[in-house]
């Protein structure tokens, strides 16, 4: 299992499993109507189009890529963090958001913050996360997610 920065010819990667995961592991947590739209809400281009402020890596065994997270440095946030659903379970999601975790010490951020999607909650409380006051995320679409504000302090 190899992490590093994505480039250039991953987005279209980084798409599949981005709309994989939605569909497969938040599907459980959000209705539908809600899941449609935050589908359609994607692009392969966005994920070519980010700034500076922007830490885009992937995790990829072999040639496939089986995980992504998308880091705002000057927003302290995690953005993203999604899996191939066929590779859950393996500890990815931890080796990516340890990654994020060191990122954010070489840059001096003391604490992360991440709008965590209803079904990943868990996750981030077992890995250090603390936080449970919802809000709302809307969607370029307008469509709209309910998610969860969680912090941690890496430095």
């Amino acid at each position: 299992m190899e992490i590093r920065k994505a480039n250039q010819t991953d987005a279209h990667a980084i798409y599949n499993v981005h709309i994989a995961s939605i569909k497969h592991s938040c599907s459980g947590s959000y209705p539908k109507h809600s899941i449609d739209a935050w589908v359609a809400s994607k692009s392969p281009d966005f994920y070519r189009n980010l700034n500076d402020s922007s830490v885009l890596i992937v995790a990829q065994e072999a040639d496939h890529i089986t995980g992504f997270g998308l880091l705002n440095l000057c927003d302290k946030s995690i953005e993203s963090l999604y899996l191939d659903p066929m590779w859950l379970g393996r500890g990815i999601g931890r080796i990516l958001l340890m990654e994020f975790e060191q990122i954010a010490i070489d840059y001096s951020i003391d604490t992360l913050k991440v709008s965590s999607t209803l079904n990943a909650i868990g996750f981030y409380h077992r890995m250090g996360y603390a936080g449970d006051k919802k809000k709302t995320h809307t969607l370029r679409s307008g469509a709209m997610l309910e998610c969860v504000d969680m912090t941690k302090k890496v430095l």
